[in-house]
């Protein structure tokens, strides 16, 4: 799966719905300005940055595969890869400084949210 991000996202990108957007139901310039990157990796390098970042017991998803039968399987890896990004959405706002919430932290989390979204787009 290779998805796209900019390093820079516009302010004038950010807010945009698919009811003010085109026709396409596209995010308009979002989509144009993700043209150079790979998400995927993008994301991988964020989570990367996150590693020593521990969160709680109760918010980690149960990635045990015991008892799961094989029909159940697909499901089982839609909503693993979706508890991925849950927690690497939560590190990385439990390390965002509210009184330093800059450009970069708003395109890290619309990255690791991007990723998702492609992920189910092509799941």
């Amino acid at each position: 799966m290779s998805y796209c991000v900019s390093e820079e996202l516009p302010s004038g990108a950010r807010g945009l719905t698919a009811e003010t957007a085109d026709n396409n139901q596209t995010l308009g310039p979002v989509d144009q300005y993700c043209a150079a990157e790979d998400i995927q990796s993008k994301f991988t390098a964020i989570k990367d940055t996150l590693t020593k970042v521990k969160l709680p017991a109760n918010l980690h998803l149960c990635e045990s595969r015991q008892s799961i039968q094989w029909l159940d399987q697909t499901a089982f890896n839609i909503l693993s890869c979706c508890g991925l990004n849950a927690e690497t959405t939560i590190k990385l706002l439990s390390t965002i400084d509210e009184e330093k919430f800059d450009e970069e932290s708003l395109q890290q989390l619309f990255s690791v949210q991007l990723a998702q979204i492609r992920y189910l787009q092509e799941g």
